[in-house]
C-alpha cells in the first residue's frame, strides 16, 4: 500500500535529501514537506500521514514536543526522529514522547530503510552509533560512580548541576531544605567532588544534561 510522508527539518537541502532517499526506497504515494512545528502541525491538520520524520531542533518547537502534538490528529502514523544528538536526555525525550525510530544525522541516509523495516515490524529502531555511544557512557558513569546514586540524588544531581541552588531544587521536588542538603552531601561523597562546578562538569561529561538548558 503506499504511504504519504511527512518530511520536517527547518533546513531545505536536509528536506529535499530525506525525500528523495523516500523517492528511491519505497512507494511512497506523496511526500510532503515542513520547515517548523506550525507548518507541520498545518499539514497534519488537512491530510493524514503513514509516516512523519522530524528534526530533533526546530526554530520554534522542540521535535519531541511537536510529535506530542502530531500524534493527537496522526495516531496512525510512524514516527522517525533525526538528530545531531547522541547523548542519553535526548534519546530519553524522544522515547517519552512516542517515537518509533530514533536516528543519527550521521547515519540516517544509510539506516532509514533498515530502520522502516523494523518499526513496522513493531520494533523500535535506534542508530548503531547512537545506541555505540550510550554503551560507552553508561559503562563510563558506572566507573565515575554515578550508578552508586539513588534516584532521588540523581534529580538532585540534574538540578544542582543546572544551576538549581538548594532552596530551588527543593521546592522543585517538593522536599525540605535540609533534605536536599543531605543529598547533595551524599552525591559529593559518593562522586568524590566538592562543587555543584563539579556537578555539572560530570553532567556535561557523560551526556546527562542538555547544553540547552545552559542557555535558555
Amino acid at each position: 500500500m503506499p504511504w504519504s510522508v511527512l518530511v520536517v527539518d527547518d533546513h531545505p537541502i536536509v528536506r529535499d535529501g530525506f525525500c528523495h532517499l523516500f523517492d528511491s526506497i519505497g512507494d511512497y504515494q506523496s511526500i510532503a514537506q515542513a520547515g517548523s512545528g506550525k507548518e507541520a502541525l498545518n499539514q497534519a491538520s488537512l491530510q493524514s500521514f503513514n509516516l512523519i520524520l522530524v528534526d530533533h531542533s526546530l526554530p520554534d518547537i522542540k521535535g519531541p514536543e511537536l510529535i506530542k502534538a502530531l500524534k493527537l490528529s496522526q495516531p496512525q502514523a510512524y514516527f522517525v526522529m533525526v538528530s545531531i544528538y547522541d547523548n542519553n536526555p535526548y534519546v530519553q525525550q524522544a522515547e517519552e514522547a512516542g517515537v518509533h525510530a530514533y536516528l543519527s544525522k550521521r547515519t540516517a541516509a544509510d539506516e532509514l530503510p533498515l530502520a522502516l523495516e523494523r518499526i513496522t515490524q513493531g520494533e523500535f529502531f535506534l542508530s548503531s552509533d547512537v545506541a555505540r555511544n550510550l554503551k560507552q557512557r553508561e559503562r563510563a558513569q558506572k566507573q565515575a560512580g554515578l550508578d552508586k546514586l539513588t534516584s532521588r540524588e540523581q534529580q538532585v544531581f540534574s538540578l544542582l548541576a543546572r544551576g538549581y541552588c538548594v532552596k530551588t531544587a527543593a521546592r522543585e521536588l517538593d522536599l525540605n531544605d535540609k533534605t536536599v542538603h543531605t543529598h547533595r552531601a551524599n552525591i559529593c561523597q559518593k562522586l568524590g567532588v566538592q562543587s555543584d562546578y563539579q556537578l555539572l562538569q560530570l553532567a556535561l561529561k557523560f551526556g546527562l544534561l542538555e547544553l540547552s538548558v545552559l542557555t535558555d
